[in-house]
């Protein structure tokens, strides 16, 4: 029984990197395609109005 307990303790922590390996890369992608345009934009708007 304890072998079985630790081949599932095993296989839930391969998932629960897994998981936060496709967080991590859902919010990379976020931040390439959504955050950095926008904050481009915004820089390019705040230095015309600073000028």
């Amino acid at each position: 029984m304890p072998v079985a307990t630790l081949t599932a303790f095993g296989l839930l922590m391969d998932r629960l990197i897994q998981l936060v390996q496709r967080r991590e890369t859902l919010n990379r992608n976020t931040f390439t395609d959504f955050v950095a345009p926008a904050m481009t934009d915004f820089e390019a708007v705040h230095k015309e109005f600073a000028a």
